[in-house]
């Protein structure tokens, strides 16, 4: 839905431009107000630009109405399910990666994932927030 929203933005500020460009020229014709021929040029060449490009973006917007909703949907869907099994697929990658921590850090990070039971799943921030928890209380104790 997001895509449709934004193509409607973009023709809706093309045609937008269209106009614009469009009524400086016909104030240049009607002699209302004289344009330099550069600022004709731009104007002309900027018409004919948007204009391919509001075709464009018409026909893609037309397809995408076309297609079924439900079918966007469960792509959307499906590629965000991906992205999440992904990204805790290679958590222990990534975060033994990471330059902006310490090795204390990286490791408590690391052993709190290995503790972690199957299918139980926490983001990289919260991992660091236990792991910074952990050798408080442990100090604490000591």
């Amino acid at each position: 839905m997001n895509v449709i929203e934004t193509l409607e933005k973009r023709i809706k500020s093309l045609t937008s431009h269209i106009q614009q460009s469009s009524k400086q020229i016909k104030d240049d014709d009607s002699g209302e107000k004289k344009i330099s021929l550069i600022v004709r040029a731009s104007a002309e060449l900027s018409i004919e630009k948007n204009e391919f490009l509001l075709k464009k973006y018409q026909y893609k917007l037309k397809k995408l109405l076309e297609k079924d909703i439900k079918s966007v949907l469960d792509e959307e869907k499906t590629k965000e399910e991906i992205r999440e099994r992904n990204y805790f697929k290679y958590q222990a990658k990534r975060i033994q990666r990471d330059k902006s921590k310490t090795f204390q850090e990286i490791e408590n990070a690391l052993i709190i994932i290995d503790e972690l039971p199957e299918g139980f799943k926490i983001e990289d921030k919260v991992l660091f927030q236990i792991g910074h928890k952990t050798i408080f209380y442990t100090f604490s104790i000591i």
